[in-house]
């Protein structure tokens, strides 16, 4: 399942950049990345892994018939791993919904203090502090290198406060 996996998104991301390369793929002076860079730069970047999950799958030996699919009756994927794929991903399906309307950045920091406090059981301090850069990261790369706006929903007027007025 592996390889048939990475193999189809190896060809997809090779599809999608060459698909991407129709629209500039640079920076452009005062505009910003073109827009084909994201597109083309996340494809590339799919097609890499693939091919190495593909290598790897030859080079380790790995056909699929591990003993934990042997032991599990051949099956795709186990009712825990099941579980944990719903324990992430019904939030992660919680978070698009709301990102339009609290925007992208806070429901990003509480998908990501979810997932590392109640799913990865890690600190409360670290928890936090991750869930707080996560988007201050976000907000910068997109917003101010990139220049791309983000959905900001509710949280838009915070966004065009003059905070030097405020210290």
């Amino acid at each position: 399942m592996d390889r048939l996996v990475a193999g189809l998104l190896f060809f997809l991301g090779i599809g999608v950049a060459w698909k991407s390369t129709e629209l500039p793929i640079g920076i452009l002076p005062k505009e910003g990345p073109g827009g084909g860079f994201l597109p083309f730069w996340l494809s590339v970047g799919i097609s890499v892994v693939s091919a190495g999950v593909l290598i790897q799958s030859y080079i380790g030996g790995s056909s699929g018939e591990d003993a934990e699919g042997a032991a599990a009756g051949n099956r795709f994927i186990s009712w825990e791993g099941f579980v944990d794929i719903l324990r992430v991903g019904i939030p992660a399906l919680v978070m698009i919904l709301l990102t339009s309307t609290i925007s992208i950045y806070f429901a990003s920091a509480v998908f990501v203090f979810y997932c590392l406090y109640f799913v990865g059981r890690h600190g409360l301090s670290m928890s936090l502090s991750v869930a707080a850069g996560v988007p201050v990261g976000i907000f910068f790369i997109f917003e101010k290198f990139l220049i791309i706006p983000l959905p900001k929903g509710i949280a838009d007027p915070v966004f065009y406060l003059e905070w030097s007025a405020l210290f």
